[in-house]
């Protein structure tokens, strides 16, 4: 019997390439040969890529050179013959334990089984030859009863056990049936998810008269390679077979340690069952395990040892869950813990899931961009009923260089996942002082707004704003964070403007529009001031960054607050006394004045000197002109006065300044004769 591998279990492009790499030219096999070829080949591959990724967070974990070269070799040499009247594959005598279990497992997905120069697969036990050919014909039955998922006839074959008179050694031996590849039955019916037959096995093993060591012994069933059947359900996603056998545990006369031991479900290089379900995505068969560890008699220690899921470098299950963007999987994780009755210290280090390099689940879940993934997290946190620090921490998520997870998805330009974060931390119940110092915190000095703004990742800061404005945060706060500075001091809209981000310029400007601020608040994060005085937009002016000029000037914040929050109409309640002040000094003045939107357009340096008066020594005509433009959109809006506007496109002391594409023309611009004279000068 060759149980089948699990569709889908791997799937990828580097293994349907190298798979017809190896076929080309060739005649196609019948039957599921190819399959299990491909099968082959693909979780060779899948072991490869997963030590790729282990290595990228932890140098020190994974596999050495001569080991990976020896597993492509291996993978090489045995794909061809992965055919379907293939027998036991014969691994080579100079692989280490490592590779020959990445073999063996890579050959069990495809069906196969593997023999080396440690391990012959030999066929039953030495008891059953002791006895009447019937206890081997039993055996076998049971062993084909069970990987056919015939659970009438498990029933009936536990039923004529028990009225043989056999001794318990006997009974074990019979019980494991084990096939002439060395497979238990109960491994057969766990690996391909015969849930009714675990049932009916189970349930038979309460009344055979074995002790809490033979019962064990069964219920590992372990292949030759020392892998058991529930590690195999759970890689599988096979949830029924997973809630048989844990429902068939209780009852049996096993201690609690004997119980832990067999739900950790661990495999020849100590990969519990619950690691590889996660990391594979098969909510409902976490869940399964999850929901009846409860039932088992342990204690906290051991639930939470079980529940860790790490594998054997110390990577917990539900890190790869978030890494790799199962959501569902997140989401049965999290609801898992909810009821396993642990203390909150455990909750809480289960839930930062911080593998052997010391960096958080949800740190990968951001950084990568995981949107479900990262939003199925934040909305089961508060399940757990953590300390609100905890919580806090637990979304800063900082990875262990103390880069905040948050910044990190900003700085990669993640707008969905940002977009849900910053939705998730309304539902934590966190205080103003939390918030802030999450959607603040600093990378490198600098905080992920400044970051993105930097680094031209438009959607990130237009989902920043967006949902900062959701947070209720007062004035103070959002002020201080859309200023957003840098380690050098340099606010994140100077640097934009500066470099010429002309889109993300635009979305930070646009974002502006709603937020609860004070027009001088307004002001000073549209100067957006270097540590010198120095503003942004006169640093696009002398760059020459025309289409960032046009987009800063024409997407001036029309509002600093949203008119229906004109404080005597309004239901929200000031959070402070400081709050009400600035509510009414809002209501008040809504707009931003002509008076304060020239002093920002004016762009003036430390020395006084404004934006417009440097274009003629920096050559830049077309930057001149696109400010020239803005300001007469401003005008046309009435946002600034006729005498502001003369006095902002004529005061430029420079000669040459006149011969500007624009200025001619404009209300209060030189006359033409001037213009000439001027123009000869230069």
């Amino acid at each position: 019997m060759n149980p089948t591998p699990a569709a889908g279990v791997y799937r990828n492009a580097h293994a349907t390439h190298l798979f017809a790499v190896l076929n080309a030219g060739a005649v196609p096999l019948p039957g599921d040969a190819c399959a299990r070829r491909n099968a082959f080949i693909a979780g060779v591959n899948r072991a490869l890529e997963e030590d790729v990724s282990l290595k990228a967070q932890d140098p020190s974990q994974g596999l050495q050179h001569d080991e990976r070269v020896a597993l492509q070799r291996e993978r090489d040499r045995l794909a061809p013959l992965c055919t379907d009247e293939a027998g036991p594959l014969a691994l080579a005598e100079d692989l280490n334990a490592r590779v020959r279990h990445m073999l063996t497992l890579a050959a069990e997905q495809a069906g196969l089984t593997v023999r080396d120069h440690e391990d012959l697969h030999a066929p039953v036990t030495a008891a059953l030859n002791d006895h009447p050919s019937e206890m081997n014909a039993l055996a076998a039955d049971f062993n084909h009863a069970m990987a056919q998922g015939n659970a009438a006839a498990v029933a009936t074959l536990v039923a004529r056990l028990k009225g043989m008179g056999l001794n318990p050694q006997q009974v074990t031996e019979i019980a494991l049936s084990k096939n002439a590849r060395g497979m238990p039955g109960l491994y057969l019916a766990l690996y391909s998810g015969h849930a009714a037959a675990v049932t009916a096995f189970m349930e038979g093993l309460k009344g055979l008269g074995l002790s809490p060591q033979q019962i064990e012994t069964i219920v590992r069933a372990q292949n030759a390679r020392g892998n058991g059947g529930l590690f195999f359900a759970l890689h599988g996603g096979h949830t029924g077979a997973v809630a048989a056998f844990m429902d068939g545990l209780k009852g049996l006369g096993l201690q609690p340690g004997q119980i832990a031991d067999v739900v950790a479900a661990k495999d020849y290089l100590n990969y519990s069952g619950l690691y590889v379900a996660l990391n594979n995505g098969h909510a409902a068969a976490a869940a399964a395990l999850m929901a009846r560890l409860p039932g088992l008699g342990l204690d906290r220690e051991q639930i939470a040892d079980i529940a860790a899921a790490r594998s054997s470098g110390g990577m917990p299950g539900l890190n790869m869950a978030l890494k790799n963007g199962h959501a569902a999987a997140v989401t049965a994780f999290m609801r898992g813990l909810e009821n396993l009755d642990l203390f909150p210290e455990q909750l809480y280090r289960l839930a930062e899931a911080q593998g052997a390099n010391l960096n958080p689940g949800l740190y990968f879940a951001l950084q990568q961009g995981h949107t479900a993934a990262a939003a199925a997290f934040m909305e089961r946190l508060p399940g757990l009923g953590l300390a609100t620090q905890q919580t806090a921490d637990l979304v800063t998520a900082s990875r262990r260089d103390g880069a905040p997870s948050l910044s990190l998805a900003l700085q990669e330009g993640r707008g969905a996942t940002v977009a849900a974060f910053m939705n998730g931390l309304k539902g934590l119940g966190l205080g103003p002082e939390h918030l802030v110092g999450i959607v603040s915190a600093r990378h490198g000095g600098s905080p992920g707004l400044h970051i993105a703004l930097e680094r031209g990742q438009t959607d990130a800061v237009t989902e920043f704003m967006s949902g900062l404005k959701d947070l209720r945060l007062h004035p103070n706060h959002i002020a201080d964070i859309l200023v957003a500075r840098g380690q050098h001091g340099l606010p994140g809209l100077y640097v934009a403007l500066r470099d010429g981000n002309t889109a993300v310029v635009t979305a930070f400007m646009e974002g502006l529009n709603g937020f609860d601020l004070h027009p001088a608040q307004v002001t000073a994060i549209l100067a957006a001031k270097a540590a010198g005085s120095i503003p942004g937009l006169h640093m696009a002016l002398i760059n020459g960054h025309a289409a960032t000029i046009t987009a800063f000037l024409n997407n001036f914040p029309n509002r600093c607050t949203e008119v229906h929050e004109v404080v005597l109409q309004t239901t929200r309640l000031p959070k402070d006394l400081s709050h009400l002040c600035a509510d009414y000094a809002m209501a008040a003045d809504l707009d931003l004045g002509a008076e304060l939107i020239a002093e920002i357009v004016a762009a003036r340096n430390y020395e006084g000197v404004p934006g417009l008066a440097m274009v003629r020594q920096y050559g830049q005509a077309a930057a001149a002109q696109a400010y020239i433009e803005g300001l007469t959109i401003l005008r046309g809006q009435n946002r600034i006065t006729a005498g502001q506007f003369a006095g902002l496109v004529q005061e430029t002391p420079l000669a040459g300044a006149a011969c500007i594409p624009g200025l001619a023309g404009a209300p209060g611009a030189k006359s033409a004769s001037s213009r000439k004279a001027r123009c000869a000068i230069s």
